[in-house]
């Protein structure tokens, strides 16, 4: 049985996107091979309340049709008809009712309806409820697809794992799995574990999240212990935040309880700052009556910008009256962006001519800001306003933002826009912003558009488009690989490497990677193939850089394996600094480690710089270590003296004036005077 569903589903997945070539009955279908359909199911006229009882007391054997059900005078009665209709279908029938479900016009009503018809077929047919999942009506919702998943794996994870594992694209199994993770509360047991490793795919960062949220809710403490006891430093920072949000939603004052629960003092101190920004929503005007005037330290600031928030979307007009009493230059500006955003949602008009009257100094770029958020809901309107500001370099910057801002919702329709804007740069900028959204939606047409159209610089923006691209769509991404030009090519080919490792299976990669064996940009992809395998496993990652050839490759590897191993094991990290064998990229490496290595443990990144043995590694060591000071020790003096480098002794005392400049100008001006170096060099850093 179990390889005849693998015929099966490899045979339809093999196929078109929308080909529902194993649907065991031919669906009666309301819109075209594009996907459009036409919503004409809508005021259905509600029945009398005698004739709904009616047909519950005979169980809805009269009701054969979604438009009959929402005849139904309540969601209830709509809910369980749908659900008893359903239940005495077939196959074939169910696929109807999803056809004729997907012709409903309120969007409330077509979702409920969908996800119980999508279940039910998903419990007859799953092969059938997957096909038609991805047919060009319904593959634009991904939710959809990841449902059948779901269900499916909860009726039968055996056959699941079996389709999932027969899927031919990396792209398709990653939600596959993904939606088996969720199936099975997204990690940490039996069941998850076996996911990941039948399909060789690991919880993505919303799994993870998700499974967090959910540890939180059983047990605060029990999700604090999961954290401290990762062991990735950058799933740690995620996973705070993620937790001091949630938490603080849910019972502020408790929430700032757990805070010396956590053993890193670096994740400490960022659960307190973001409890604190996030308790702010709680009581906005007590925490403005208190810091308005008064805040200074960086938490305070976050309450206080926190609490601004909050209270403008409450009641923008008591938020500007409040605006009047804010004392630094930095509060006013963000208070009246967020009086601005408010305004411009509520009422388009008010908000123009409040931007009108208040646009000056300090404010000059109130009326974008209006824009912006004007161009969600009314992008006309935003345009003609943004083409009538009189300044030229306004003007072109309203008209580039609202063109972004229309990106979100319609990218067609801003890409209709983006010739309108005068300046190259700006057009330019305003057009790769409208492709990372439409190329989440559509990103052949998106790509086409860019590679049509001689208005923009279609190279900068394909390079720009990438990574996103990588994350969302690597299976277009792979397709559309030949029509581009060399150089974006082989960037694209990097960064599907890259992700293809750290998101799929270094197996996937690898496979991709020998396609292109023999080329010039062979050494390239295998450094990426290191760079995506250290996001989850770094001594596989390592045992990989080791197999390449001495020379640029191979040191860019290790640059990144590096750069990874810092957060989580700094002094090892710091020995694989010998296997680069660039000068200038060993420093790079070294700059990235002490940087990270000094934030986690000061002393100890110190004690390691002071005990390398004299030479060219330990002054690059030293220097970047002074790059971190903003007190300057007797102890520390004569490190720098130590540098066996006069150049280098040097930057190692510049590198500590720009920081002491960061909080003390003043103080930083007389020490660079105090510094001997040519004329123009001082003017340079001044």
């Amino acid at each position: 049985m179990k390889k005849v569903l693998a015929a099966i589903v490899t045979g339809v997945i093999a196929g078109a996107a929308g080909t529902c070539a194993i649907m065991k009955h031919e669906p009666v279908t309301s819109g075209d091979e594009l996907g459009q359909v036409i919503r004409d199911i809508r005021d259905v006229p509600t029945m009398s309340g005698a004739n709904a009882t009616l047909h519950r007391k005979n169980r809805y054997e009269n009701l054969h049709s979604v438009a009959q059900i929402l005849a139904l005078p309540t969601d209830f009665a709509q809910t369980e008809a749908l659900y008893v209709l359903a239940g005495r279908s077939d196959s074939g029938a169910v696929q109807n009712l999803v056809y004729e479900a997907n012709r409903v016009a309120d969007p409330d009503d077509r979702d409920r309806a969908l996800a119980v018809l999508f279940s039910r077929l998903t419990e007859l047919d799953p092969p059938s409820a997957l096909a038609m999942a991805r047919t060009a009506l319904f593959a634009g919702d991904r939710d959809i697809e990841a449902g059948v998943w779901r269900s499916w794996g909860k009726l039968d994870l055996e056959g699941a794992l079996l389709a999932a594992g027969s899927q031919i694209t990396p792209g398709r199994r990653n939600v596959a799995a993904q939606a088996l993770f969720s199936a099975y509360g997204y990690l940490g047991n039996e069941t998850t574990e076996r996911i990941e490793q039948e399909l060789g795919i690991r919880p993505d960062r919303r799994s993870r999240g998700r499974y967090l949220y959910e540890l939180a809710d059983r047990s605060p403490t029990t999700a604090i212990e999961y954290v401290n006891n990762m062991s990735s430093r950058r799933d740690q920072r995620e996973s705070v935040y993620w937790l001091a949000e949630h938490l603080s939603r849910t019972d502020a004052a408790r929430a700032a309880g757990y805070t010396d629960l956590f053993t890193d003092p670096v994740l400490r101190e960022s659960y307190r700052r973001t409890v604190a920004s996030t308790t702010a929503a709680v009581e906005p005007e007590l925490v403005l009556d208190r810091l308005l005037t008064t805040a200074e330290t960086q938490e305070e600031k976050m309450q206080l910008y926190g609490a601004m928030r909050e209270l403008a979307s409450r009641d923008v007009d008591a938020a500007i009256q409040y605006l009047e009493r804010v004392g630094s230059l930095q509060g006013r500006q963000t208070f009246t962006h967020y009086i601005a955003e408010e305004l411009a949602r509520r009422d388009p008009a008010r908000a123009l001519e409040w931007a009108r009257e208040n646009e000056r100094g300090e404010y000059q770029q109130l009326m974008a800001q209006v824009l912006r958020e004007i161009a969600l809901t009314e992008p006309q309107l935003a345009m003609e306003e943004a083409r009538n500001i009189r300044h030229a370099e306004r003007r072109s910057r309203a008209v580039s933002d609202v063109v972004r801002t229309v990106a979100r919702n319609d990218p067609v329709l801003a890409a209709q826009l983006v010739d309108q804007i005068a300046n190259r740069s700006e057009r330019n900028s305003a057009a790769a912003g409208v492709i990372r959204k439409w190329a989440q939606d559509d990103p052949e047409a998106a790509i086409n558009w860019v590679m049509t159209n001689d208005q923009i610089d279609g190279k900068a923006i394909l390079g720009r488009v990438s990574r996103m691209l990588a994350m969302t769509d690597m299976d277009t991404m792979i397709r559309l690989l030949p029509r581009l030009d060399e150089e974006n090519a082989a960037s694209w080919r990097r960064q599907i490497v890259q992700n293809l490792a750290a998101e799929a299976s270094v197996a996937d990669a690898q496979n991709f990677i020998r396609r292109f064996e023999g080329s010039e940009d062979y050494g390239k992809l295998q450094a990426a193939l290191v760079s995506g395998a250290a996001q989850n496993d770094i001594f596989l990652a390592k045992q990989l850089a080791d197999q390449l050839p001495v020379g640029a490759d191979r040191d860019t590897a290790y640059v990144q394996l590096v750069n990874h191993h810092a957060n989580t094991n700094p002094s090892e990290a710091a020995a694989w600094l010998a296997s680069i064998s660039d000068q200038q990229q060993r420093r790079f490496a070294t700059e990235q480690l002490v940087r990270t290595w000094y934030s986690q443990d000061p002393d100890a990144a110190g004690r390691w710089a002071d005990n390398l043995p004299r030479g060219i590694q330990r002054d690059d060591a030293i220097v970047s270590l002074v790059a971190n000071w903003q007190e300057m020790t007797p102890s520390r003096r004569l490190l720098i003296d130590s540098i066996g480098s006069a150049e280098k002794q040097a930057r190692a005392q510049i590198a500590h004036i720009r920081v002491v400049a960061q909080t003390d100008w003043q103080k930083a001006q007389t020490m660079l005077a105090d510094t001997e170096m040519p004329s123009t060099e001082r003017q340079r850093i001044q």
